[in-house]
């Protein structure tokens, strides 16, 4: 079995789930101090905020991929993702989320519409280039796993044990 057709194998719910919280932490942890670098933000405010915005995202980001990819699978077979894939699933998730956040962090911070925009903005572009990055670190990364599981003496397809 290739590293691509690897790639290939359908994530099970328990692996969208890991993902997709690996996914939140890492984002929130990261915008927090971004935010708190360019805007000195109170960084407590701000972590709540992301962390918030993140419980949202969670749910949205699960119930998006398991569509995206099966919509890739009645495209195309497969759930690889060409670059136009990876800016369709950005551009798609965020635009969404969008909504969401911008509700949110009006009722949240007691802000109106043109302050809690510029925020969003932020936000939505850092995640669009994170989201981006982060899928295809993670498909790279499961691959490599995913290889490495099958080649290893306890795993090994070869292994006539098993």
């Amino acid at each position: 079995m290739t590293f691509t057709n690897l790639q290939n194998q359908p994530k099970k719910k328990l692996e969208l789930i890991f993902s997709a919280i690996l996914y939140e932490i890492i984002g929130s942890v990261l915008a927090s101090i971004l935010l708190k670098i360019i805007c000195d933000y109170n960084a407590i405010d701000t972590f709540f905020l992301s962390v918030m915005l993140s419980f949202i995202a969670l749910f949205w980001n699960m119930i998006f991929n398991h569509l995206f990819d099966r919509y890739l699978i009645k495209k195309q077979g497969n759930i690889i993702k060409s670059a136009k894939d990876r800016i369709l699933h950005g551009f798609g998730f965020e635009a969404v989320f969008s909504i969401f956040a911008l509700t949110f962090i009006m009722f949240y911070k007691q802000i109106g519409l043109k302050e809690a925009f510029f925020m969003e903005a932020f936000f939505l572009t850092f995640f669009l280039i994170y989201t981006m990055v982060y899928t295809y670190i993670y498909d790279l990364a499961r691959g490599w796993l995913l290889t490495k599981r099958l080649v290893s003496p306890t795993h090994s397809i070869n292994n006539k044990d098993h």
